[in-house]
């Protein structure tokens, strides 16, 4: 009897399990996402004066460091493949992007927010 009820207790569980998902899945079916317009012509002046920044910024770094922060930012490469890429360890790797980031953040300053 105990093992009866445990069954049937586990089985309606998975039924209403699956139907609550269902739901959910078909909730988000419904749900449109909002719609993203255009930068505004200030908006696009402010985003391309920040690009010249950090640029400029990651010109006085150190190749070894902007190297790191380029790839690992701009090609999307992690810290692993960065590393067998170059043929250095890990740890350096690591080491040199975060020194490249506090370089950064100190000839920014305020400037990109």
């Amino acid at each position: 009897t105990y093992l009866c009820v445990i069954v049937r207790s586990r089985a309606l569980n998975k039924i209403a399990s699956h139907g609550s998902r269902q739901r959910s899945v078909d909730r988000l079916k419904t749900i449109t996402p909002p719609e993203f317009s255009a930068p505004t012509p200030l908006e696009q002046a402010s985003l391309t004066e920040q690009s010249q920044q950090v640029q400029q910024a990651l010109g006085q770094l150190p190749d070894k460091q902007r190297q790191i922060l380029e790839l690992n930012y701009y090609q999307g490469m992690s810290h692993g493949d960065i590393a067998q890429q170059l043929e250095l360890p890990l740890g350096t790797i690591k080491s040199r992007a975060r020194q490249g980031l506090v370089k950064l953040r100190q000839l920014l300053g305020d400037a990109v927010g």
